[in-house]
């Protein structure tokens, strides 16, 4: 908040809709949702207001908003927005666009979407195929495998987009990045029922998290 009332201080209304952004992220991982609420619509305020148009501010700050009414149940609300957020691609930010689709399919199943949540999911796995910065990768990857066993309940999918994470964070060791990824495995074998494979992928993230 202080970092907001500074830029609030020196007029500089686009830093601190990006400051208000990011507190309202912050506020919605402690689920305070009433405060979230009140930083993102300050944030949206400022930049509708803002003389000089920013898409990729735009994008951020809807997503933000997407994800909390999401979160508060709104899905259909929360659709349309992260459709708004796609802006991301005018901007020219395709990671922060790939994020934006993996959150779209995780609020279509909510709306009975499950065909359109697949298909929307399996372009998300497309795109990543080509995308060469594989720091980022590991992540996005991450994401869409945990998105996978989440969303569609599909074990098998999840299980071999969460492996492609890991064998490229071990490649490129990095470390803290494998704990969370074998958890995400352990959880899939869970679901399967393979309960030996589930017990070795939690005893590789114990080691992982204590041997960075």
């Amino acid at each position: 908040m202080e970092a907001a009332q500074d830029y609030a201080t020196r007029g500089d209304s686009l830093h601190q809709a990006l400051s208000l952004n990011y507190l309202s992220l912050a506020y919605q991982h402690l689920s305070q949702w009433d405060v979230a609420q009140t930083a993102i619509e300050s944030s949206l305020k400022l930049v509708e207001s803002a003389t000089s148009n920013n898409p990729l501010l735009w994008a951020q700050i809807l997503n933000t908003k997407a994800r909390l009414l999401f979160h508060t149940g709104q899905n259909q609300s929360a659709l349309e927005t992260f459709k708004k957020a796609q802006t991301y691609d005018k901007a020219g930010d395709k990671i922060g666009a790939l994020i934006s689709k993996i959150n779209q399919a995780e609020a279509l199943p909510s709306l009975g979407f499950y065909n359109r949540a697949k298909r929307l999911m399996e372009e998300i796995n497309q795109q990543l195929a080509i995308t060469e910065n594989y720091a980022v990768k590991v992540g996005m990857l991450r994401s869409l495998g945990i998105a996978a066993l989440q969303v569609l309940g599909d074990v098998k999918a999840s299980r071999e987009v969460l492996e492609e994470s890991l064998s490229i964070a071990q490649g490129l060791e990095a470390t803290n990045q494998l704990g969370i990824i074998l958890l995400s495995l352990g959880n899939t074998a869970l679901d399967a029922g393979d309960n030996s494979v589930e017990l070795d992928y939690f005893k590789r993230a114990e080691s992982a998290s204590t041997n960075p």
